[in-house]
């Protein structure tokens, strides 16, 4: 490729040749095994630190009902606080609340925004309930993951969280 001509009084230096892509992007992410290796980790511990154990997700979801009175759909793990941008709350800070009451409805925790909004349009205590499903996994939670697993239903129960 013929070099182009400069104007007389140029300092800048020659052109070289263009830069690849890898090398025009900052913070571009380290590739491969290593990578994949402390994501995977960073994973588990996000898990271990939001739900504690999968056998603590199976009880919430398996044998809990929904915060809401009255409510008979099948529970899931609602976080009531974060701990910062884009990352969920501590385990103890769990509450089992149905998919409508949690996530999809117009009235659900996900979409009023707030815990106190959510206690002052369905008349429950949050804050109350996370409580108890901490109490109720200490005392009688592991007798019954352990009746699960002799019964045979647990890996069942297991494969769909």
């Amino acid at each position: 490729m013929p070099e182009r001509p400069r104007a007389h009084n140029s300092t800048l230096p020659a052109p070289t040749a263009p830069m690849k892509r890898t090398e025009l992007r900052r913070g571009a992410k380290p590739k491969g095994q290593a990578a994949r290796r402390r994501a995977a980790l960073r994973k588990a511990r996000d898990f271990e630190r939001t739900y504690l154990s999968v056998e603590r997700v199976v009880f919430v979801r398996y044998a809990l009902t929904c915060a809401v009175a009255y409510c008979c759909g099948l529970p899931e793990c609602a976080h009531l606080s974060g701990e910062g941008t884009g990352r969920k709350g501590h385990y103890t800070r769990i509450v089992p609340l149905c998919r409508r009451h949690h996530r999809t409805a117009t009235d659900s925790l996900h979409n009023l925004g707030s815990v106190e909004a959510f206690d002052a349009r369905h008349g429950t205590d949050l804050e109350a309930s996370a409580r108890q499903t901490e109490v109720y996994w200490l005392t009688w939670g592991r007798q019954w993951i352990g009746e699960q697993k002799l019964s045979g239903e647990y890996a069942l129960m297991a494969r769909r969280v």
